[in-house]
């Protein structure tokens, strides 16, 4: 192969640059997703956690996760890893 042909210390040098370009690329990725929230509606929020209506609507009343409006008296959009991270760290199980 050709990392043979140049000797071992090219072959360290390069997998050392790979490696730096790694942990670079992972950096930016892990900014880029930190960025983006995923709003959901109501009726998606259900499906997801197994959890009732009145329930989550209770939790959004206390300020437990985040939410937004669509618009002046709009539908209720609710950031769903926010809300899967309360469910989380207040040992809540899906639908219990």
């Amino acid at each position: 192969m050709a990392i043979e042909v140049f000797g071992p210390d090219f072959r360290k040098e390069l997998l050392a640059d790979l490696i730096s370009l790694n942990r670079e690329a992972l950096k930016i990725a892990q900014f880029e997703n930190s960025k983006s929230i995923e709003w959901v509606t109501m009726k998606r929020l259900e499906k997801e956690t197994g959890w009732g209506r009145t329930k989550l609507t209770e939790w959004r009343n206390q300020g437990k996760f985040n939410f937004k409006r669509s618009s002046e008296n709009g539908k209720v959009l609710y950031d769903l890893a926010d809300v899967n991270r309360f469910l989380r760290i207040s040992g809540l199980k899906k639908g219990v």
